[in-house]
Order: structure tokens, then sequence, then C-alpha cells
């Protein structure tokens, strides 16, 4: 197996997360230290998880600290897993034992909760706020150098939380990007709901993800079906949205995002929205034509509560 001696450190200083450092070694077994507050009460069980996951993984020699402030077992584990990844071990933990999928067609999509994929923190109690979306985000809420990691705890996430009767969605990375297949191969075997398709401009980015997605179900030997939600961003996806929406059978909703859009067409963004309305318009035709839902825009403004209640009429 291959093997670097370069330490390694993956994770977060801040709650619910820990921070590990990885050093391989050639002889020695493993051996672990521990700074934590809660070590006294939990040391053994922080250790043994971290032990277990690393003969799972086929790590025999190695030092490992961790600085622990509250992770529990799937983000130590997450974390650890990075780590030797990224020293050479390959050796993959759970892929295919995601929580049965909750999703179908023409559910309710009012309301869309988006949480950072490298914050454990936020996606531990997620599930209490019900929204009908959980949006687990491998894209523009993490850093590219966080994103190896990120990946990985997203997965464990799905594998092992309870987000109630929430739809389970991931925002990968677009294929288009260094990140977007690999977010595909970590992310698809751990059965999320749905996939939000981000920066579509034409049919092609559908279909791309469309033909990889079902390569990595029958590798993974999925059944369930896997949703879309393609993301339009740009003014040449807008104009291509027919051919977006219909693309694949497996879209469900077309997305419009206008952040990004404004950006594309060189306006600001206004409370009015007169720089997008014929934009959203398009889309909308786009996703009725195509008999998918229609979903707006976020609304970024979160200390507007006017705003965003005039927003929604």
């Amino acid at each position: 197996m291959k093997q670097t001696s370069k330490k390694t450190k993956v994770g977060r200083d801040e709650k619910s997360d820990v921070v590990v450092e990885l050093t391989p070694a050639k002889s020695g077994g493993l051996r672990v230290t521990l700074e934590s507050s809660v070590k006294d009460l939990f040391g053994e069980q922080i250790e043994r998880t971290v032990l277990n996951t690393l003969q799972a993984l086929g790590v025999q020699h190695a030092q490992i600290h961790l600085q622990d402030n509250g992770a529990l077992d799937f983000v130590i584990q997450a974390r650890i897993e990075a780590a030797a990844r990224q020293a050479g071990h390959v050796v993959e933990l759970e892929r295919s034992e995601g929580r049965k999928k909750k999703g179908f067609r023409d559910r309710l999509r009012r309301t869309r909760l988006y949480l950072p994929g490298n914050n454990p923190d936020l996606m531990i109690n997620a599930g209490l706020f019900a929204a009908d979306c959980l949006i687990l985000d491998l894209e523009d809420s993490v850093a590219p150098s966080d994103k190896f990691a990120a990946r990985i705890l997203v997965r464990n996430a799905l594998i092992k939380l309870d987000f109630g009767a929430s739809e389970r969605i991931v925002r990968i990375n677009p294929l288009s990007s260094p990140f977007g297949k690999e977010d595909l191969e970590m992310i698809v075997p751990a059965l999320p709901d749905t996939l939000l398709i981000p920066k579509c401009e034409t049919a092609k980015d559908v279909l791309a993800v469309d033909r990889m997605v079902t390569e990595l179900e029958k590798k993974a030997r999925v059944s369930a079906p896997l949703y879309f939600m393609p993301l339009i961003e740009s003014a040449k996806g807008v104009w291509h949205a027919f051919e977006i929406a219909s693309a694949s059978p497996r879209n469900v909703a077309l997305c419009f995002g206008a952040e990004d859009f404004t950006a594309d067409i060189g306006a600001e963004r206004t409370v009015e929205g007169t720089e997008s309305f014929v934009a959203k318009s398009l889309v909308l035709l786009a996703a009725k034509a195509a008999g998918l839902q229609a979903i707006d825009t976020v609304f970024s403004d979160v200390q507007d509560m006017e705003g965003l209640v005039a927003g929604t009429q």
C-alpha cells in the first residue's frame, strides 16, 4: 500500500469537530494522543473509535494526535479517514450503508436549509428545523483546500445522522471543476435523495452527471432512484433552460441562482429583483414546460424579514 511519511492535518478547531494530525511510521504500531475537555469521561471511547477506524483503513503504524472539541464518532471517523487518505492509505470505510431513501418526485420543496459540508456542528441537529430540504453543500461554502475532507464528512453524515422527514440533498461541485467527479464517487453510494447540480449551462452538464451516477449506482448495486435539481446561474444557462430541464428523467426541479447570475451579466443584485425578473420568468417557463418544480433563488439577507416576506409574494 502506498504511504508517505508526511504528517497530515485535517479538521477544524470548532465546536463538534476535531483536529487530527497523523504521521505515518514504518514501525511501532498505532500511538494515539488526545486533547479533550471530556477526556476523563470519554477518552477511552474516543481512542477506541480512532483505533478501530485506522485498523479498518489498513493503517498499521502511525502517530495520531487529536484535539477534540466534542466531536461525535461519525466526525472522528471522517477526519481520521481524510488524514489517512492524504497520507496515502486508500482502503475505504462504509460505502453503501446509507439510510433508507425518503425522496419522491413531487414532494414539497418550499424551504431549503443549506449546511456547509465542512461544519459538523450545523449538521447534527439540522433535522429539528423540519425544513423541506436539507442541502449538504460541497460547493460554494467549502474552500478548495477543505473539499477533500468535506466530502468524507458529508458521506458519513448521510450514513449516520437522522435528518427526519427532510429531503437529503447534496450540492456537488460541477464536473467541469477538479472536484465534481470525486464528490459523486464518494456521495452516490451513501444514498442521498437528490443532487443539486450547480452551474448548469447546457443539457450536457446534466447528462454528464447522469451517466456517472448510473455507473456508480450499478457498481454499488443501488436501486433506489437518485433525483437531480439542476441549478441555473448564468445567462447561458437561462438561454438553455428548457433543454437543461428536460435533459434527464432524474430531474425533479429546476433552480435559479440570482447571486451568480447577476455577477455573470454585470448587474447589481437589488431587493426589487428587476435585474433578474426576465431570467426567473424563463426558468419558471422552462420548468413548467418540462413538468418540473420551479425553485426560486435564495434570499441572502437573513436580517431582513420584511424583505423575505415580500419576496415570497
